[in-house]
C-alpha cells in the first residue's frame, strides 16, 4: 500500500516542467525574446534606481524604478591596473576545473562538486515536494532548502562587480564539467541561466532515471508520446543543439534499472531513437554517447542506430569514460 510505480516521479518532472511552459516560461519563448540575463552585457555602468529608498513591492506598484546598480569597481588596482590575461586566469582558478552536480532544491537550484562535497550531498535532507499522508515510496523529493550543498560557492565571485561578471561568467560554463540527474531542474537550469551561459558549457552528462521508462510516457490507446512531454523534450535538445562551445554530451541510462520484457529487443531501440533523434541537431564534432547497461551493447547496435537515423549518436556501456571532462587548456 502506498507504493507507485518507479517512474511516476519522473513524471511529475515531466508536469512541473509542463507548467512552466504554459505559465510562459518556456525556452522556446526565452530564445525567441532574448529574456533572461541577470546583468546587463553592456559595458556601460546601471544607474542608481531614482527611488532606491522606497520598499520593493510599493516601488512595483506604483511603477517606479527598481532597478539595481552594479559597480563597474573601476577604483580596484586588481581591475584597472592587472592585465586581462592575469586576470581571466585567476578567474580561471577560483571557478573552473571542477565537475559540477546541478542540484534541485525545494525552492531553487543549487550545486555541488564532485567528490569534494559528496559526503556533504549524502547527509543532506530531503523533503516530498507534493504533501501525501501515505508518504508513496518513489514520491518525487528534493533537498531541503536551508541544506548547502557545497564546501565552494561558485557564484561568489561573479557576484562582486559587474566587471568580474562579465569576465568570469564564461569561464563558470566553459571550464567546468556538468552533469544533471534531475529533469526539471536541467529545464530550469536552462531557463534561469544567461543566455550566453549554457551556449559557453563544453561538457554535459545527463544521467537521469527516467531515461530507462521512456515508453511509459506515452498515450496508452495510440502508443505516440504525450505531446506536452514530446514538446518539452524537444525544447530542451534544441537548447543543447545550440550551446556553440559544446564538446561532449553523454546521456546516461543509470543501472539497475528494468522494465520488464517489453524494454528488450527491438523496443530498446525504439527508446533509444526516441530519446536521441531530437538531437540530430547536433554539430558534427560534438561528441554525442548513449550510455546503458554492457548486457544491453551488442555488436550490431551501432548499425541498426545508424539505419533508424541515430548517426551522430555512439553507444556504449556504462563502464565507459562519459561524463566529466574538462581538461581544456584554452579558455576563450
Amino acid at each position: 500500500m502506498g507504493c507507485l510505480a518507479p517512474w511516476v516521479k519522473n513524471i511529475l518532472e515531466w508536469i512541473d516542467i509542463q507548467e512552466q511552459r504554459h505559465n510562459g516560461h518556456s525556452l522556446r519563448d526565452r530564445a525567441t525574446n532574448g529574456n533572461g540575463l541577470d546583468i546587463s552585457t553592456s559595458l556601460t555602468p546601471q544607474l542608481l534606481p531614482k527611488y532606491d529608498w522606497v520598499p520593493r513591492r510599493l516601488s512595483k506598484r506604483l511603477g517606479l524604478s527598481v532597478t539595481k546598480f552594479y559597480s563597474d569597481q573601476q577604483q580596484s588596482l586588481l581591475l584597472s591596473r592587472l592585465p586581462k590575461e592575469i586576470r581571466m586566469s585567476i578567474w580561471a582558478y577560483v571557478v573552473g576545473g571542477h565537475d559540477v552536480t546541478i542540484i534541485r532544491k525545494i525552492n531553487k537550484l543549487s550545486h555541488a562538486i564532485f567528490p569534494m562535497d559528496t559526503e556533504r550531498v549524502d547527509k543532506a535532507e530531503m523533503v516530498p515536494t507534493r504533501k501525501s499522508w501515505i508518504a508513496p515510496l518513489g514520491y518525487e523529493k528534493r533537498y531541503k532548502a536551508t541544506e548547502r550543498m557545497s564546501e565552494l560557492d561558485l557564484l561568489r565571485l561573479l557576484r562582486t562587480c559587474k566587471q568580474i561578471y562579465l569576465e568570469a561568467l564564461h569561464i563558470l560554463y566553459s571550464q567546468n564539467s556538468f552533469k544533471v540527474h534531475t529533469m526539471e531542474a536541467f529545464y530550469r537550469f536552462l531557463l534561469r541561466s544567461p543566455h550566453n551561459g549554457p551556449q559557453s558549457i563544453r561538457y554535459l552528462t545527463i544521467q537521469w532515471s527516467g531515461f530507462a521508462y521512456w515508453l511509459e510516457y506515452q498515450n496508452e490507446d495510440t502508443g505516440e508520446p504525450l505531446h506536452e512531454h514530446d514538446e518539452s523534450w524537444q525544447e530542451i535538445c534544441d537548447a543543447i543543439a545550440a550551446m556553440d562551445n559544446l564538446k561532449s554530451l553523454s546521456i546516461v541510462v543509470p543501472p539497475g534499472i528494468h522494465n520488464g520484457s517489453r524494454r528488450v529487443g527491438a523496443e530498446k531501440y525504439d527508446v533509444i531513437t526516441k530519446i536521441s533523434l531530437p538531437l540530430a541537431a547536433l554539430p558534427e564534432h560534438v561528441d554525442f554517447t548513449f550510455a546503458i547497461p554492457e548486457d544491453q551493447v551488442d555488436p550490431h547496435s551501432q548499425a541498426l542506430l545508424s539505419e533508424r537515423g541515430c548517426r551522430n549518436l555512439r553507444l556504449v556501456g556504462l563502464d565507459s569514460d562519459v561524463g566529466f571532462r574538462h581538461n581544456d587548456d584554452d579558455f576563450d
